[in-house]
């Protein structure tokens, strides 16, 4: 297994006050995540943005796709070449949608750069559940094995290692954070399903015209979507399956609601066995997390906190033999974007904060 390990030195020549910066390269510019990525790796001091690849001709300026980006990325969109990418890069992020990432990632992977993918290509190790799910076969099994699922709560250490790191989904992000101190700690009742119900704004659906997440469709309107059959329950069923150690089962029912970005979980955890104080095991389990905020007894969150962060914050408590936990993530961010620089930042040794906070 060969991993990038060049960096440009920024040194002047001089070797003093050197600082190797890693350099990273998009996948994907035009969409909502890539925006995202970019506003945030360009504030980040450990970093330079080395290629931007789009599939639109020809060559667009960036902010052609978002004129927000004006004064903080001055680079043109270029086509895919794997060498060349990997050449200028020690690292890739690809905000390209599923059933397509993986036909770019596993050529970089072969030339040689480590890739963080914000798909749901690489998120399930059972191809049958990605083919069912997805709808067609994997395209880069060679590499499939090899990911690893880029939640840093439960991976960090993996994702220290990974050449491949699978970004993970918004809502299991959510959900999962909101269970993770119950199903983990043997707390929740195996024999029962976990109850999750999500609420999302509308850019969760990506940067696409279809017609349900039109303007005069989701104004003044809430509706369920999906139920019992969205692409993201298996997720979350498979990430907390392997932290119990046991099959869990999750059924999910997501909601759209008419705002811009966001989510707000509300999972209910069957208890076996738990503290009586739940907020201060959740408290004593996230202990040194820079990114999930366990609120005091009594108070809830809102999407308006978590707003533009990689925050997570979790309200939780007992209701007869359930724990209720709520969860909000700023679904662009810690919920896509920001937990790939999040990822970013552990693979390659920088404070796992940077460009973050």
């Amino acid at each position: 297994m060969r991993v990038c390990a060049h960096f440009k030195d920024t040194s002047g020549g001089n070797g003093v006050g050197r600082m190797k910066k890693i350099r990273v390269s998009v996948l994907g510019v035009s969409g909502y995540t890539a925006r995202e990525a970019l506003k945030i790796l360009a504030r980040h001091d450990g970093v330079e943005i080395a290629q931007l690849v789009s599939r639109s001709e020809p060559s667009p300026h960036v902010t052609q796709f978002h004129p927000e980006l004006a004064g903080l990325v001055d680079k043109r969109c270029r086509t895919f070449d794997a060498r060349s990418v990997a050449a200028e890069s020690d690292v890739v992020l690809s905000c390209l949608p599923h059933k397509t990432s993986f036909e770019y990632c596993g050529k970089l992977l072969d030339a040689g750069c480590r890739v963080v993918d914000l798909s749901a290509d690489y998120r399930f190790q059972d191809q049958e559940t990605y083919k069912h799910w997805y709808g067609v076969e994997h395209g880069d099994l060679e590499h499939l094995a090899e990911a690893v699922y880029g939640l840093p709560e439960i991976n960090r250490d993996r994702i220290r290692e990974a050449r491949l790191v699978a970004n993970p989904g918004c809502y299991p992000t959510a959900v999962t954070l909101a269970a993770l101190p119950l199903v983990a700690k043997g707390m929740a009742r195996r024999s029962i399903p976990l109850i999750a119900v999500a609420a999302s704004g509308v850019s969760g659906a990506g940067r696409k015209i279809i017609e349900q997440f039109m303007f005069c469709s989701v104004h003044e309107n809430v509706y369920a979507y999906k139920v019992g059959a969205h692409q993201h329950a298996p997720e979350m069923a498979a990430t907390l399956s392997e932290v119990r150690g046991g099959r869990v089962e999750v059924l999910f029912t997501p909601y759209l609601v008419p705002m811009d970005r966001g989510i707000l979980a509300t999972v209910h955890v069957p208890l076996k066995d738990a503290p009586k104080n739940l907020t201060e095991h959740y408290t004593e389990f996230y202990r040194g997390e820079p990114f999930v905020r366990v609120l005091p007894p009594g108070e809830w969150p809102q999407t308006k906190y978590v707003w533009g962060t990689n925050v997570c914050a979790i309200g939780v408590t007992r209701v007869g033999d359930y724990a209720v936990a709520v969860s909000a993530i700023d679904n662009l961010i810690k919920g896509a974007s920001g937990q790939a620089v999040h990822n970013l930042n552990i693979m390659f040794g920088l404070n796992e904060t940077a460009g973050l906070k």
